[in-house]
């Protein structure tokens, strides 16, 4: 069976719980629920997982396990092996088979950190980015995605795929879904149909109409 309660992080938040197991201590300041549960707010945050534990004094939930996170105002969903809460801040941060949802972005990555104010992911380690609707997959070490504005950055080595055959190698790209548009200001390489080989020093490459700005543009087909 599973127990229900309700408890006041502060005057305007409130965190209700439906957990199988249930420890208090520290005078009711420490919570571990365990064997299943699921939280939820008052302002629309599901959180599915194996095992919590809430520190009142410090606004923190720490969650494991099979974790899935859904932020029902955002219509946005979060996978993830682990992470904490600090409600204060409203920032979600966790680690471990990360994957992201909603209807436009899908992001998987080993670390994330999500700032739910400003509606902001930041993803870290082995990440991909993909918007199925553009054909559209990005590959690299870190991405942030804005999504009040549909905008993704990324730092550092990036590797894009446009529509399965245009591949950008490239650093610092950003990738606007609004203006259908990928761009960086550094030195980059495209492969098209695994021919043909572009270099230049900069770009912005139009995904719809499939057109390239570049400058200082190179082209060596035997590379």
């Amino acid at each position: 069976f599973s127990i229900f309660f309700t408890f006041s992080v502060n005057s305007n938040e409130i965190f209700n719980f439906d957990i199988s197991e249930i420890e208090i201590s520290d005078n009711g300041n420490k919570i571990i629920g365990k064997n299943k549960g699921k939280i939820s707010t008052n302002d629309g945050l599901i959180i599915d997982a194996d095992n919590f534990e809430i520190d009142k004094t410090l606004n923190l939930l720490v969650a494991s396990g099979n974790i899935k996170i859904k932020d029902k105002k955002q219509d946005l969903i979060i996978f993830a092996d682990k992470i904490s809460y600090n409600k204060d801040k409203e920032i979600i941060t966790g680690e471990g088979n990360i994957k992201y949802f909603n209807d436009a972005i899908e992001i998987e990555a080993n670390k994330f950190k999500y700032f739910k104010k400003d509606q902001i992911l930041s993803a870290e380690e082995n990440v991909s980015a993909k918007d199925n609707s553009k054909d559209l997959i990005i590959l690299s070490d870190k991405i942030t995605y804005f999504k009040t504005d549909e905008r993704i950055v990324t730092k550092n080595y990036t590797r894009a795929v446009i529509h399965s055959k245009y591949e950008f190698i490239s650093k610092n790209v950003l990738y606007s879904k609004l203006q259908k548009e990928l761009s960086s200001n550094y030195k980059t390489k495209i492969i098209q149909n695994s021919q043909q080989l572009l270099e230049f020093e900069k770009f912005k490459f139009n995904i719809e109409k499939e057109l390239l700005k570049a400058e200082n543009i190179f082209f060596d087909d035997n590379i």
